[in-house]
């Protein structure tokens, strides 16, 4: 026959146990729904990230069609023979006069944007596929007249880091065309 001493003593027990299975159980339940909720919350910071570099995209574009002095370092470059070579502006005497002055600081304000958007790129600050869809032919077609001027810069100065980010991203879209829809 067991005593009231020994029925008390089998009580704490049981409720001993109760209460480590409870929070054994509860703890599994927390732990599968914290796995669950910190999937979901990579998720939306990756999701998160994707609408930052996006939109931080677009208000560089926005910002490139207003900018007046990258518009007017545009026009001038554009208005540049198709057969001209930024290669000339590397020689001090080629450059004396102010309209080559000009023409010299658009190719600097040209090249130092297109640097800049392409480490961003590269970075991952950037959407690559939007800026690729709006600036893919401008892109190629300015590295293409800069290239000999940045390789003689480059040989000059000895270092090979000059624009090197550009050219990545005009090496990197020449293997990979734009596609038409």
């Amino acid at each position: 026959m067991q005593t009231s001493e020994s029925i008390g003593y089998w009580v704490q027990i049981l409720q001993t146990v109760a209460i480590i299975l409870s929070i054994v159980v509860t703890g599994f339940y927390a732990r599968k729904a914290i796995l669950s909720n910190g999937q979901s919350a990579k998720e939306m910071m990756r999701h998160n990230q994707d609408m930052t570099r996006q939109r931080a995209t677009i208000d560089l574009l926005l910002h490139e069609n207003q900018d007046q002095e990258l518009i007017a370092a545009k026009q001038i470059v554009i208005a540049l023979p198709d057969e001209a070579s930024f290669i000339k502006y590397l020689e001090p005497s080629l450059c004396a006069d102010e309209q080559s002055k000009r023409e010299k600081a658009s190719i600097a304000i040209l090249l130092n944007r297109y640097e800049f958007v392409a480490l961003g790129i590269k970075t991952g600050a950037f959407e690559e596929q939007i800026y690729k869809s709006l600036k893919y032919s401008d892109t190629i077609d300015i590295w293409n007249k800069a290239k000999p001027m940045v390789m003689e810069l480059r040989r000059q100065k000895g270092r090979d880091t000059y624009y090197q980010e550009f050219e990545w991203l005009a090496d990197k879209w020449k293997k990979e065309p734009l596609q038409t829809n």
